[in-house]
């Protein structure tokens, strides 16, 4: 029976390697049963061998394999028909690093105390004992980790994994009782060897039809990382390891008993048993049909299903992520393998994928641009609001429909085809079909079938105006961002055109070319400054100050506007005590102040800049004897995007200036008079001080 185990063990490791696609899982699957096969293969020679020496050097030999059976089935467990394993391979890559190094370090470098040849021919040292408690750990881990993708399945999702999770739960459920055997006795049996192979020849079968339902490996699972509920395989376990606790010091207080491991493995085989009917899908539908037949009570709870179904729903933000979660609770709460929901997009075209129980993506898309008349079929759907019998239906738009979700199964029923309407809309398509035990939809159930699509056609159409908001929300702070980098070119224009200006009436001065050689310079590292963060525009804005004078800043800004033409520029620039400045940033300030002025003295007038110190602030004051504004232009408009008085101004220059005054801690002061002219005074604290 070793040998059988292991040769078919060996074949399937074969079937996975070179006939599906390789992945982790897949991997880590064929080596867990190369481990296995290997492990099967060492305890047969030691079975055979005919001296004690030779035995328990084979029986040694057994233990290399089995130190990276835990890690290794324990990460075929994480990834296993998940689509979102990543999450999980967080959780526990450091259960499954301490087992990869733990078992096999123990193993190796303590071999020699593997068996304890002082305390008799079959009896374990530490180093056997460690590695089947790493087992046992091991085990329990792949038992969780099958058991919540299983709880993730529903439909024909789980009918096409249910026999590998079968297989893997009797394998690695006689895994730990043999090894809490093998602990409490501190031996090792030639029966516990039996039972392995047993279970090893069960779980490859039960794998080898798993892989024809589910043509391969091709399962997508997305299990909730963070969802809590009740382990069934850890209550499973630790009622079998308590029970088999108070069977032996039952035994013990009895005198002892042979039968002992026999009686353990009943126990077990009673548990897994009970476990089987629990999950089975005929046994629930039969629990509630028995109570609908001789309670009285109808099939469901109205009242439960619609808060169950809400409570599914309600938090999902996505329109994958609530379909997914709409045809798991369908699935669950009508016994359907196969739900399906196929999107239609609200702009039109092809028909999108929503979220299946029984059709995966790939197969998805390979039924859509198969199949013809989706827009007749779609058109009438919308003119039919009602739940549709496809397989009873004779209208010749039905076979299309039809082609949209194939049967599985021929005992299955019939199929359902249920419109997803919103004002008159169709904004999905839900199908049903392949019913457990093949029972048709009672009217009762497709009225509630209707009730939860209309709910679905309102969740969908929440969430589209959703995106929509939000993407016109992108837009606008991207046109917003944008004008900010429009108004930076427009003050470097106008700083080129005052050079333009200059440039007829003082081009033969070398110290005009000089000054006007350093504008162009800066001018164009400012273009090329606005295209670098041209690709940054989500980013926040960000501050980089350093101590700094503001006199300083304020000289280098200025050298932009020597010889203005018709404007004169006086500038009364007293030192001042270091502040903490972002020098580029408050070189804008400066530029979008005297800009201003100049357009407000339209050429002829004076622009008075001055810096002083003034108790714990840096003040710089900008006055011109302009235009001037208005007491309401400043109160309501003035600091405000996109207000602007001037005829090509786009009214985002003092908003601007505001932003990156505030950012310093700052603040800015303005007095106007019409006609008179206008006063910007910015107060920036000093290093250390605080407004």
């Amino acid at each position: 029976m070793l040998l059988a185990g292991a040769a078919l063990a060996f074949a399937l490791a074969l079937r996975v390697v070179y006939g599906e696609k390789a992945s982790i899982s897949t991997l880590a699957f064929a080596g867990g049963l190369v481990l296995l096969a290997l492990e099967a293969v060492f305890s047969a020679q030691g079975l055979a061998a005919n001296t004690h020496e030779q035995t328990l050097k084979w029986y040694s030999w057994r233990f290399l394999p089995l130190a990276f059976i835990p890690a290794v089935w324990l990460i075929f467990a994480v990834t296993y028909a998940r689509g979102n394993y990543q999450q999980f391979w967080k959780r526990w890559r450091l259960v499954i690093a301490a087992l990869a190094i733990v078992t096999p370090a123990v193993v190796i470098l303590f071999w020699k105390y593997i068996f304890d040849e002082t305390l008799g021919q079959w009896r374990l040292g530490y180093a056997g004992r460690i590695a089947h408690v790493c087992v046992v750990l091991g085990a329990t881990g792949v038992l969780m980790n099958i058991e919540r993708t299983f709880h993730a399945s529903v439909g024909l999702m789980r009918w096409r994994l249910k026999f590998m999770v079968i297989g893997l739960a009797a394998l690695f459920l006689t895994r730990i009782y043999t090894s809490t055997q093998v602990l409490i006795f501190s031996s090792v049996s030639s029966s516990f060897d039996i039972y392995n192979a047993a279970a090893l020849i069960i779980c490859v079968v039960l794998g080898f039809v798993s892989l024809s339902r589910a043509q391969g490996f091709m399962l997508d699972l997305y299990p909730s990382p963070t969802l809590v509920y009740r382990s069934f395989a850890v209550l499973l376990i630790g009622g079998y390891l308590l029970a088999v606790g108070f069977l032996a010091d039952a035994v013990r207080y009895m005198g002892g008993s042979t039968s002992f491991p026999f009686q353990a493995f009943l126990l077990l085989i009673g548990l897994v048993g009970l476990g089987l009917l629990v999950v089975s899908d005929r046994v629930r539908l039969w629990l509630k049909r028995f109570v609908s037949t001789h309670l009285r009570r109808p099939v469901h709870d109205v009242r439960k299903v619609w808060r169950t179904f809400s409570e599914t729903t309600a938090g999902q933000v996505d329109e994958t992520e609530l379909c997914r979660a709409s045809v798991k609770w369908i699935a669950q709460t009508f016994d359907t393998l196969s739900v399906t929901i196929w999107l239609v997009p609200p702009q039109g075209g092809q028909l999108m994928f929503g979220a299946s129980t029984s059709v995966s993506e790939d197969q998805a898309a390979e039924l859509v641009q198969s199949n013809e008349g989706i827009a007749a079929a779609l058109e009438k759907l919308r003119e039919h609001p009602a739940s549709i019998d496809i397989d009873a239906s004779k209208e010749p738009w039905v076979e299309t429909v039809r082609a949209w979700h194939p049967a599985k199964f021929s005992h299955g029923g019939n199929r359902i085809c249920v419109p997803v309407l919103s004002a008159g809309d169709l904004t999905a398509v839900m199908m049903l079909g392949d019913r457990v035990a093949g029972v048709p939809f009672s009217a009762e159930e497709l009225d509630l079938l209707k009730c939860i699509a209309d709910q679905t056609a309102g969740d969908l159409v929440r969430l589209r105006l959703s995106h929509r908001l939000a993407e016109a929300k992108e837009i606008q702070a991207f046109q917003t961002m944008a004008t900010f980098f429009v108004h930076d070119l427009k003050n470097t224009a106008s700083t080129l055109s005052l050079l333009v200006q200059n440039l007829r009436d003082h081009f033969d001065r070398p110290e005009f070319r000089e000054d006007a050689v350093r504008a162009l310079s800066k001018s164009v590292g400012r273009i090329n400054d606005l295209i670098s963060r041209l690709g940054s525009l989500r980013q926040e804005f960000h501050m980089n100050p350093t101590p700094a004078q503001l006199h300083e800043i304020v000289g280098a800004a200025l050298k932009d506007f020597d010889g203005l033409a018709d404007t004169v520029l006086i500038k009364s620039l007293r030192p001042t005590p270091r502040a903490l400045l972002d020098a580029e940033q408050m070189q804008r300030v400066i530029v979008n102040l005297v800009l201003n002025a100049k357009e407000a003295v339209k050429g002829a007038g004076e622009i008075h800049v001055e810096t002083e110190p003034q108790e714990r602030y840096a003040v710089l004051t900008v006055r011109d004897n302009g235009c001037g504004m208005s007491p309401d232009f400043i109160k309501r408009q003035l600091f405000r995007p996109f207000q602007t008085t001037k005829v090509k101004g786009i009214g985002i220059g003092m908003f601007h200036t505001k932003m990156i005054v505030e950012a310093h801690a700052g603040r800015i002061q303005v007095e106007s008079l019409e006609g008179h002219g206008t006063t910007f005074r910015v107060l920036l604290p000093l290093a250390g001080g605080e407004i």
